[in-house]
């Protein structure tokens, strides 16, 4: 395997890690933290993508990111940037071939993206509040 491979293989794995921690971190009610870990993962996958644009899996998963970061910045009272994440991930759908997001995975992503771009801004404090 040669090395540019290794390291976009690594920057996938970081992006994995950091998703898994914002994840954790955001229902702790940590949500400052829970958004650099997702900010970092976007931004990895991001990287990936820019080489490679092509790839769909890496393409879904920035997308799924991209909402996931909306909702955190939303929750955090942070709309304008919320609104601009949301969009950037449409951008990211329109972007990808047709027919691979029209694919499970990527109806999958776009499904994720236009539910946490509808719901409702969840805070209450700075604790994340379970949603019903």
């Amino acid at each position: 395997m040669n090395k540019s491979i290794r390291q976009r293989n690594a920057k996938l794995d970081l992006a994995l890690d950091n998703a898994y921690l914002a994840g954790l971190t955001r229902r702790r009610g940590d949500l400052e933290i829970a958004l650099s870990f997702q900010q970092a993962s976007a931004a990895a996958r991001a990287e990936v993508l820019g080489t490679d644009p092509r790839n769909m899996r890496t393409r879904y998963l920035l997308i799924t990111d991209q909402a996931r970061l909306g909702g955190l910045l939303r929750d955090l009272r942070r709309a304008v940037e919320a609104r601009a994440a949301f969009e950037r991930g449409y951008q990211l759908a329109r972007e990808g071939d047709a027919a691979a997001m029209t694919a499970t995975e990527g109806i999958n992503a776009l499904d994720a993206l236009r539910r946490e771009a509808a719901a409702p801004a969840n805070f209450m404090g700075e604790r994340l509040q379970p949603r019903p």
